[in-house]
């Protein structure tokens, strides 16, 4: 076999060629020197299959040459820049510490173009390293084999859950929206609206949300990460009274010759527990090209809801309007007699309403409702009448003899992570009580959830949720899109189907992402009645 010389060539802007140099050439003496490119090519008779198995490569071959030649030609190779990761820091609107992080050249060429669109990035874990957010950007932007790829804002604050930093990213946006467009500091114009995929092309606010120290194993990532993932949240960017509930148009299915079904809800918000990094890391690679406008011809233009009212959180304390309280007295005042009220003398801020003046024990529904808008909730009277509106509003859209047993909370505030920990500590206090809807054909204290719905795909590959509670986040709740339901522990796949399917058509071996929270908006106060009582 001849000496000669490997050369190979690939595009130096991908991030994870970032710490190659331009062009790589390998003096070869009959086969038996090795090389290594990415801990993939081992010898240089393999240097067809290169480009195959690294899509950045631009040019590679090997050239048979006398060994000086080929250590001259070694020597001559000419060097380009390389791109690393730049970062800006500025504070967010609470004050705190941020970064945009954008891959660039540090000497950028006059048609280079870096879309202005960001991966929203959280963090519940402490950032205490100097390089914490660069180290986040090569942990996410792995997988991204084409340029130019998606920057990262890094926001270095950890938050106490998931549903604070969902919070936080409702008031940035509006705080940027807020800031001069022509303040010159170097930040994108704006938060982009992201299309999570082609099937679902529908405009919303994305964040990713760090759990663990993960990130800090480079280069050595793991595929898998079990409980230690990150989490991928979609979610609406409108504040709750801005809030609306736009349903699709049905699409007809050409094969099967039926409608798709329309479910009357939208999707708050949901949290997706990543346990396959390998795929979301693809899923992040491609967000910035399917997020781009449809209306506009120019490349990489993005929809930063810059001329859309999305709300103003500080109207979310403001109490209720005047009208609405007289709109709350007059459905109260239409409460069927037989519906009883008690207070439960161990708490001020619980109000129960049910069917008949000694409640049965197993009423059609029992549910628990929060109110998390701002309220007078030291005074009872005020939550009885938001009781009695709701029950009214909800019987008036029931079939007649429904028994229902409602019991109605002042959340702690308006976060629903301490809702959703007021729930639990609630539910662990009764262990005997069914929330949910009664089925007397399965026994008499069996009850099920109404969530029917919630997995499009194959829902009889999951488990179904736990935990099901109600929450009216408006006070407008009898006439807007005020009602929510929340949804947790559950959507894991069945053991049934990991054996029969996952494993044996994926060879899937670990455990595969699942939705840890799902949290609805119902369109209107009769289909949330609907929803209550399972009648779809």
């Amino acid at each position: 076999m001849r000496d000669g010389y490997l050369t190979v060539q690939w595009d130096s802007r991908l991030p994870y060629v970032a710490d190659w140099p331009a062009a790589y050439t390998e003096t070869c003496r009959n086969s038996k020197q090795s090389g290594q490119l990415g801990g993939g090519i081992r010898t240089w008779h393999r240097v067809f299959s290169l480009q195959s198995y690294y899509p950045g490569i631009l040019n590679c071959h090997f050239l048979p040459v006398s060994s000086e030649k080929a250590m001259a030609r070694n020597r001559n190779i000419p060097r380009r820049g390389r791109l690393q990761w730049s970062a800006q820091i500025y504070q967010d609107h609470a004050s705190q510490p941020a970064a945009l992080l954008v891959y660039k050249a540090t000497t950028p060429e006059p048609e280079a173009i870096y879309p202005a669109f960001a991966i929203q990035v959280y963090t519940t874990v402490a950032l205490d390293q100097e390089n914490d957010p660069i180290a986040i950007c090569r942990y996410l932007s792995r997988e991204i084999s084409t340029l130019p790829g998606p920057s990262f804002e890094i926001y270095c604050t950890p938050q106490s859950d998931v549903f604070a930093c969902v919070e936080h990213q409702r008031r940035e946006i509006f705080h940027r929206k807020a800031i001069s467009p022509s303040r010159d500091d170097g930040l994108f114009p704006g938060i982009a609206k992201v299309a999570l995929s082609r099937e679902d092309p529908q405009l919303q606010g994305v964040i990713f949300v760090i759990m663990s120290y993960s990130f800090r194993d480079y280069p050595h990532y793991p595929d898998d990460e079990a409980e230690t993932g990150p989490l991928f949240v979609n979610f609406d960017r409108y504040f709750p009274y801005q809030a609306r509930v736009d349903l699709p148009s049905p699409k007809p299915d050409d094969d099967e010759g039926w409608e798709e079904r329309i479910w009357p809800e939208r999707e708050e918000l949901v949290v997706r527990k990543c346990r396959n990094i390998y795929h979301v890391r693809r899923e992040l690679a491609s967000l910035h090209i399917r997020s781009q406008r449809d209306d506009v011809v120019e490349d990489y233009v993005y929809d930063y809801g810059l001329g859309e009212d999305e709300g103003d959180p500080n109207r979310s304390v403001e109490p209720p309007r005047p009208e609405v309280i007289e709109a709350w007295q007059r459905r109260a005042e239409s409460l069927p007699e037989e519906i009883a009220v008690a207070q439960p003398s161990s708490d001020k801020a619980a109000i129960v309403l049910t069917s008949g003046t000694v409640p049965i024990q197993e009423p059609g529904l029992r549910y628990i409702i929060y109110v998390t808008f701002a309220h007078s909730n030291e005074n009872p009277l005020t939550l009885e009448m938001i009781g009695r509106a709701f029950t009214a509003a909800i019987l008036e859209s029931l079939p007649e003899r429904k028994t229902v047993y409602f019991e109605f909370c002042s959340a702690p505030n308006q976060s629903l992570g301490a809702t959703l920990s007021f729930h639990r500590e609630l539910m662990n206090s009764r262990p005997e009580v069914g929330v949910a809807l009664s089925q007397p054909a399965l026994g008499q204290s069996a009850r099920k959830f109404p969530q029917e719905g919630y997995n499009r795909e194959n829902p009889g590959h999951r488990e179904p949720y736990q935990t099901f509670f109600v929450v009216l986040d408006r006070p407008d709740f009898l006439t807007g899109p005020g009602v929510l339901f929340f949804l947790t522990d559950g959507d894991e796949i069945t053991d049934e189907a990991m054996r029969t399917v996952y494993k044996l058509y994926m060879e899937r071996e670990h455990p595969g992402d699942y939705h840890i929270f799902r949290v609805w908006r119902s369109v209107g106060i009769h289909e949330a009645a609907l929803r209550l009582a399972m009648i779809y």
